[in-house]
């Protein structure tokens, strides 16, 4: 009985499934207990806190996107990347904010946009390239435009270094 328990929870943890969402059963008992834990940890230290926030954030990624969840992090970790260039620049700093906006806007173009823009092609030039299938990943809208948003506000200066 315990062996099945055990797979069931490895199961859960490792199996991406494209259903897992706000209104699933097994995302609310997932949530109740991270909420759970959240509230009991207030005593400890806030980075810890914060650090447990991301985990199940890139955890419900996982369960939602499978392995596209790679996007998230690499959109944040390229865009701070990016933009840490851009502080330091002493020239073409709009230049460099535009290269960067087209960057970050590259992986919402290619899921959202790329069947209407090979569709839109075909119809144009009478060719016949193929439709792709592809999974639109869960929040790429939200998190494309946060990194723009961010980008512009380091741009005009609204962090400190």
């Amino acid at each position: 009985m315990l062996e099945v328990i055990n797979q069931a929870l490895i199961d859960f943890l490792v199996i991406p499934d494209k259903a897992w969402s706000f209104c699933s059963f097994s995302f609310l008992l997932a949530f109740i207990f991270f909420y759970s834990l959240y509230i009991l940890s207030h005593f400890t230290w806030r980075k810890v806190r914060l650090a447990y926030v991301i985990l199940f954030s890139f955890f419900f990624a996982w369960k939602v996107n499978g392995i596209l969840m790679v996007l998230l992090p690499l959109t944040a970790v390229s865009t701070w990347w990016m933009t840490r260039m851009m502080m330091t620049a002493r020239q073409h700093r709009q230049l460099i904010l535009a290269v960067i906006i087209v960057i970050i806007l590259s992986p919402l173009i290619f899921f959202k946009y790329g069947n209407f823009i090979i569709g839109t092609v075909n119809e144009l030039t009478a060719t016949n390239f193929p439709l792709t299938s592809v999974i639109v990943p869960v929040g790429i809208s939200f998190y494309t435009f946060q990194a723009i948003s961010y980008s512009v506000d380091v741009y005009k200066k609204r962090y400190a270094r």
